[in-house]
């Protein structure tokens, strides 16, 4: 009998403690996704700046390339 009754503390000690853990899981969770989220969020961003910061690469380099040849066709040295 008394086995039992220490099978059944055991069984009931391991529940409650299992039953704190989970919140704390759950918690960590929600924590994890909506910091995943965020920083999907943030690399959207990211992406989206680089490829603006690439496109006025081009810009920058078609406008050098067109100003090189405007002062080339009107006689003035290019350094």
């Amino acid at each position: 009998m008394k086995d039992i009754l220490n099978q059944a503390v055991r069984k009931y000690i391991k529940k409650k403690k299992h039953q704190r853990i989970k919140p704390i899981t759950s918690n960590c969770e929600t924590s994890l996704r909506q910091e995943n989220e965020e920083l999907c969020i943030l690399k959207q961003v990211l992406e989206k700046k680089i490829k603006e910061l690439l496109d006025m690469q081009e810009q920058y380099k078609s406008r050098k390339v067109a100003m090189t040849r405007s002062l080339e066709e009107s006689g003035e040295k290019v350094t």
